[in-house]
């Protein structure tokens, strides 16, 4: 999982070295608001990507956890989760 973060993380800067390349070059509005939602774009991935490293601990836990209720709950939130990326890989092909 840190590996992921670390190559997540060093595509992310390489990104915004060249948006801000990039922007010295711009001078068209629309092609500024486009860059400037794909930069917002990026950044959230790159807050979710951390949020999934952070939360990495918790995982293990409760996949290892004794406690039936708890084992469930996470169970149940698989699921959603796994469902909504489904619906969102559909979304994205289309």
């Amino acid at each position: 999982m840190q590996d992921r973060y670390n190559d997540i993380k060093n595509a992310q800067g390489e990104i915004i070295a060249y948006y801000v390349k990039m922007q010295k070059n711009m001078t068209d509005t629309n092609e500024i608001t486009q860059a400037n939602q794909y930069i917002k774009s990026v950044q959230s991935a790159m807050h979710a990507a951390k949020g999934f490293k952070d939360i990495q601990h918790n995982t293990n836990e409760l996949l290892q956890s004794g406690n039936d209720l708890k084992f469930q709950q996470f169970a149940l939130f698989s699921n959603i989760i796994q469902k909504n990326l489904l619906q969102f890989t559909v979304l994205l092909n289309k």
